[in-house]
């Protein structure tokens, strides 16, 4: 594991300093939160059948062969890099909110971790992200959150290292649709995250349309004990959040 000095980085030029230098951001938003937990970091592909994934968090998935219990892991898709360094932060720090709730037994999210709830917005918000709409987004809820104002300087040292880890990107066609106007993000010159929906583990453009299946009708359920049940179709829960009036949360859609 790689030590980086707190004003140098190692500059990447292979796949080994990436995940060195996305392990040391890691680490410096942990010194912000110590509460996070240890993580295998990976990095690859995030190109999935309609979409680029930015990154995802999974609980328990890898095992120590001399050792008992499992380490989560964190995964930063090679395409995020290209985006810059902010809004490799963006997702690193989206993905540690989901760590966060794992951690303290929170469930942030539903509809196949699809819906990123109020719970999440919260963590997210304790680690540096905001919330710019007025409601949540009615399929993904709260996952396209941005950078925060003092952010920037907050996790200033994880900037550091993501700078460097994004002059070495892996490239796709769909960047293309997702760059800034002036094309600019994989050098630093140009962060801001990129436009369209954004959802599930941080997954963003492509999405393949929900179809009504000829009326088909989601089973949903609110969050009140015992949970309340109602059926609507798809294209309903997609277009806005229908909010129970007793416990106050969205009905999302019921696990399969």
């Amino acid at each position: 594991m790689t030590t980086v000095d707190e004003t140098t980085a190692p500059v990447a030029t292979d796949g080994s300093t990436v995940v060195n230098l996305l392990e040391s951001a890691y680490r410096a938003i942990r010194r912000s939160c110590p509460e996070l937990p240890d993580v295998v970091m990976i990095t690859g592909s995030g190109a999935e059948a309609f979409s680029l994934k930015w990154g995802h968090f999974g609980r328990d998935r890898w095992a120590e062969a001399q050792r008992e219990g499992r380490v989560a892991e964190m995964f930063i898709g090679g395409e995020c890099l290209a985006m810059g360094a902010e809004h490799t932060l963006c997702t690193l720090l989206h993905e540690s909110a989901h760590a966060l709730a794992c951690v303290r037994e929170i469930e942030d999210t539903s509809r196949q971790h699809r819906y990123h709830n109020g719970r999440f917005r919260k963590l997210a918000e304790e680690l540096g992200l905001v919330w710019s709409g007025t409601e949540p987004d009615g399929s993904h809820g709260y996952s396209a959150m941005t950078l925060a104002d003092d952010a920037s300087e907050r996790h200033k040292l994880a900037l550091i290292d993501l700078t460097e880890a994004c002059r070495f990107y892996l490239d796709s066609p769909l960047l293309a649709l997702l760059r800034p106007p002036d094309g600019t993000g994989a050098d630093g010159d140009g962060d801001d995250p990129p436009t369209g929906p954004t959802g599930g583990d941080g997954t963003t453009t492509g999405r393949k349309p929900r179809g009504t299946g000829g009326g088909r009708r989601e089973r949903c359920h609110c969050q009140c004990e015992p949970p309340r049940t109602i059926y609507v179709a798809s294209s309903v829960l997609d277009a806005a959040p229908i909010t129970c009036g007793a416990c106050d949360e969205p009905f999302n859609e019921a696990p399969a």
